[in-house]
């Protein structure tokens, strides 16, 4: 895959966002924040085992639903998000382990949606 190539996925991958969703009233932007989360944290992302017709502009890259997993020990719940409004979450699992991400764009998302979960 050359540049231009992986540019344009990107872009349509990024289409797949979900709009950011509004702030609860009393969450400080400028605090930074501890939720932990029991359950699994579910995503959706692009598919790498989709098969069929190539990807046209008009239609999104088919996607897959996964469960998180922590990459040392495997746990897939009791996480800790920690973070401030519109920053990237630092999620570690129950045993401590530090997920490593370097999607900048859901680690904001997380943040932001275990902010509103918690707020209600």
């Amino acid at each position: 895959m050359d540049d231009h190539e992986r540019d344009e996925l990107l872009a349509r991958i990024e289409g797949l966002a979900t709009p950011e969703p509004e702030r609860p009233t009393g969450i400080d932007p400028d605090v930074e924040h501890e939720v932990t989360v029991v359950d699994a944290i579910s995503y959706t992302a692009p598919n790498p085992f989709a098969q069929g017709e190539p990807m046209s502009d008009a239609s999104p890259p088919p996607t897959m639903t996964s469960t998180l997993a922590c990459q040392q020990c495997g746990s897939t719940s009791g996480w800790t998000l920690r973070g401030r409004w519109g920053s990237p979450a630092v999620i570690s699992c129950a045993a401590g382990h530090v997920l490593e991400s370097r999607d900048h764009r859901w680690l904001v998302s997380i943040m932001q949606r275990a902010l509103v979960t918690a707020a209600r």
